[in-house]
């Protein structure tokens, strides 16, 4: 009698959302709380920190803007929905990196509880909160709260839970209003990161197989699908991404067989980190994993025959489970999205792009659940918390700065040299100098052509009085990248003060060359052209300068101080 009243209490108790929820939030705000102390890494400088659209709330310019305009690249990447969240942030609380965090963590506690609430509709209780717990907890997405710019990832994934919901789990959902809201998220999650297009598209193609008498539901997903996409080509002209560079993703430059080919042996390591989170890298960049060229390898051909296997056994396994069919398509299209397979991403690998993948593993894993005694059960789910709090906590601290980030990456991945260059640059932000050169020569080694690490060279090299050196530095990151504008001004700079200012005159003209308003290079050109008595060309030069840039003070202002050496 005491065990069956056991048996109904627990079952009672994990069918109340109102002690579920809080549960789940609070087990999940306590793995992640150790971020709130972190600071911005790895790519928040450039999205975030130095971002005008962001410290300014350019609402407008974020519209149309391309997500890397900041830092005066165009990669074809359109999040402006993540980008408003920015400066949403920065308007409310400054540019304090905790707040930033908080917003991340506050994403992910509802990215959770709408997967535990649509799971708790077709998974029986201790089942929902598995999945639940499985993907708030999950260490493999980890990166994804814990890194300020994985926003894109979770707010992508509140807006296409959410639409989902409406079209769905909603009990009216039936009604137009829900509809047309779910179809507005739909439409919105891309806005956020593009592979949030797998919400729409796996709604579309659940609904056309499953509901082929409902044409609003999968008409309307399509028009969501669409709309994003055509927001995307308005704004930025193009739909695909560009200036993918070689150190980013390799299989970018491969040929479409041996790019399709490698991207089995991608979806294995993807769905390894989601078996088996451990350990855990913040980059995968060249040549962390190699691209296999031979299309006759086995190391090519294995992968994808396990890829299909286990293809062939999720599809039997699945059954007839109509909902777990939805997110099957939804998180198997972002993974094979994210592989690299159907066109070559901006990203190589990354484990920030295991979040919406996630979602189907931990509805699956709920579902197993189910299935099994609810002792067993009840031991997965506290097991399963005991295993993965740990693990995110520690992986909290390990994004604490882009120092404790990059030495960590060094260990887990030492063939990645964008590890190498991170911590080099860590290393001379701290001063350590010598440090840092180590750091770029190892990563030179493994990638020769990195024209980042060259020129940081240059600079650690010159910081340790070492000029002729670094001249040399500057000039190997021209041979790769010519048109390298802070190398050219390097280069300038330091041929006149070790060859003199007659000899500099050509690297200075190379210099402007690449970049005609470089306002120092500007300065120093004319100068140099006065003082040899040739004002007109000084002159020139200027006057190119200000009608390219009619706004620039120090530009007036030289041309003031040209007057006066006349």
């Amino acid at each position: 009698m005491g065990d069956q009243l056991r048996k109904r209490v627990l079952v009672q108790w994990y069918k109340n959302k109102k002690v579920v929820l809080p549960l789940l939030w609070g087990l999940v705000f306590l793995a992640y709380a150790r971020s709130l102390g972190d600071g911005f890494c790895f790519d928040d400088q450039g999205i975030v920190v130095d971002n005008p659209l962001v410290s300014e709330a350019q609402w407008g310019a974020i519209l149309y803007s391309d997500y890397w305009s900041a830092t005066g690249e165009h990669t074809g990447l359109y999040r402006p929905l993540t980008i408003a969240s920015f400066a949403l942030n920065h308007l409310v609380f400054g540019g304090q990196p905790w707040a930033y965090h908080l917003g991340n963590v506050l994403l992910h506690l509802g990215a959770t509880s709408l997967l535990y609430l649509l799971a708790s509709v077709w998974l029986a209780p201790c089942g929902a909160l598995l999945a639940g717990l499985c993907f708030g907890l999950h260490p493999a997405i980890s990166e994804a709260v814990i890194g300020v710019v994985g926003r894109g990832e979770l707010l992508s994934a509140c807006l296409g839970l959410a639409g989902v919901w409406f079209l769905t789990a909603h009990p009216k959902h039936r009604q137009t209003l829900p509809q047309l809201a779910g179809f507005i998220l739909l439409a919105a999650a891309p806005l956020a990161k593009e592979n949030g297009l797998c919400f729409a598209l796996g709604a579309m193609v659940w609904g056309f197989w499953y509901h082929r008498s409902r044409p609003l539901l999968w008409g309307g997903a399509l028009a969501a699908a669409l709309f994003s996409l055509a927001a995307k080509g308005l704004a930025l002209g193009q739909l695909q991404p560009e200036n993918i560079g070689f150190i980013d993703n390799p299989l970018a430059y491969a040929d479409t067989p041996v790019r399709v080919l490698n991207s089995a042996g991608l979806l294995v390591r993807y769905l390894r980190l989601l078996l088996f989170p451990w350990p855990l890298s913040a980059d995968y960049s060249y040549d962390q994993i190699p691209v296999i060229a031979d299309p006759g390898a086995a190391s090519l051909w294995l992968p994808l025959a396990l890829v299909v296997t286990l293809g062939w056994i999720i599809w039997k396994g699945a059954g007839r489970h109509l909902q777990l069919w939805l997110w099957l398509l939804i998180s198997g299209g972002s993974l094979l999205l994210v592989a690299n397979l159907f066109l070559a991403g901006g990203t190589l690998f990354a484990e920030r792009l295991l979040y919406l993948p996630a979602l189907a593993f931990s509805l699956g894993a709920g579902l197993l659940s189910s299935r099994l005694p609810r002792r067993v059960g009840a031991t997965l789910v506290w097991g399963w918390c005991l295993v993965a709090i740990p693990l995110v906590w520690t992986r909290c601290g390990d994004w604490r700065d882009d120092l404790s980030l990059f030495r960590r990456a060094v260990e887990v991945s030492p063939a990645s040299a964008r590890s190498h260059y991170g911590l080099g640059r860590a290393l001379q932000r701290q001063g350590d100098q010598a440090g840092a050169l180590s750091a770029y020569q190892q990563a030179l080694a493994i990638y020769p052509r990195y024209a980042d690490a060259w020129y940081n060279q240059g600079a650690a090299l010159l910081s340790l009085g070492r000029p002729t050196e670094a001249l040399a530095a500057y000039r190997q990151a021209l041979q790769i990248r010519p048109s390298f504008a802070r190398a050219l001004y390097a280069v300038a700079v330091l041929v006149e003060h070790l060859e003199g200012a007659a000899l500099a005159v050509p690297a200075y003209e190379a210099l402007l060359a690449a970049d005609p308003g470089h306002v120092d290079g500007v300065r120093a050109l004319s100068k140099i052209l006065v003082e040899q008595g040739a004002g007109a060309r000084a002159a020139e030069i200027l006057n190119l300068a200000l009608a390219i840039h009619p706004e620039e003070e120090p530009l007036r202002r030289l041309r003031e101080e040209l007057r006066a050496l006349k």
